[in-house]
């Protein structure tokens, strides 16, 4: 009787012993389970943003190429509409086409190019035509302005002692002579007022870009 109560103990401790080592195993799973579930999701995390960045360097890319277009416009802005005006016409601001006559206007406003007040009607104009629409969208959904800034520290007729300069060489139009021929602006055979473009697009998941050209 003896012999059998001690084996009946030592198959109780047996089995006590192996519910320990089970519990113990299945532990250590959950545990390993749960590093390997917050590895995947670093992982997944880690690819999402890299998707992320390459599509914001895509649109960014997308809106300096669209730039081009404003630059376009303000080029077709001295061609066709100030080369048609009188000589005081560019010794003024010209709101309607995006123009300042001096450098110091948006200073004196108490403005940057990075305000959005000055992307507005009052400052700047839409970039339309060449390939934009009539609220200055382009085939990408970017919307492109322009503002043109004369080179000068104040209005009024330009002079080479208030203003950045450039040399005409030819009095005819176009660019084989270095510049345009703008009444009241650019001066055959001689220096003629810098203007200096800026563009900004806007375009999807709050892409900004600036570009800037000089013209003369």
């Amino acid at each position: 009787m003896k012999g059998i109560m001690n084996i009946s103990a030592k198959t109780q401790m047996s089995l006590v012993s192996k519910s320990k080592q089970t519990g113990l195993v299945l532990f250590f799973a959950l545990i390993a389970l749960v590093a390997m579930s917050l590895a995947a999701a670093a992982l997944v995390r880690s690819v999402d943003t890299s998707v992320l960045v390459a599509g914001n360097l895509a649109f960014k890319q997308s809106a300096t190429m669209s730039a081009e277009s404003g630059v376009t416009a303000a080029y077709d802005f001295f061609n066709n509409v100030a080369k048609a005006r009188s000589a005081s016409f560019l010794q003024t601001k010209q709101s309607t086409y995006g123009y300042v006559a001096n450098m110091n206007a948006l200073k004196t406003a108490n403005l940057k190019l990075t305000n959005d007040t000055v992307w507005t009607d009052t400052w700047s104009r839409l970039a339309t035509g060449n390939g934009n629409d009539a609220n200055g969208k382009d085939a990408s959904g970017n919307t492109v302005r322009y503002i043109v800034e004369r080179m000068c520290k104040n209005d009024g007729a330009s002079n080479d002692d208030d203003c950045m300069v450039g040399t005409v060489g030819s009095a005819e139009s176009g660019d084989g002579g270095g510049g345009y021929k703008i009444a009241g602006g650019f001066r055959s055979g001689s220096n003629a007022p810098i203007y200096r473009v800026t563009t900004r697009v806007t375009g999807p998941k709050n892409t900004v870009s600036y570009v800037q050209a000089y013209i003369y």
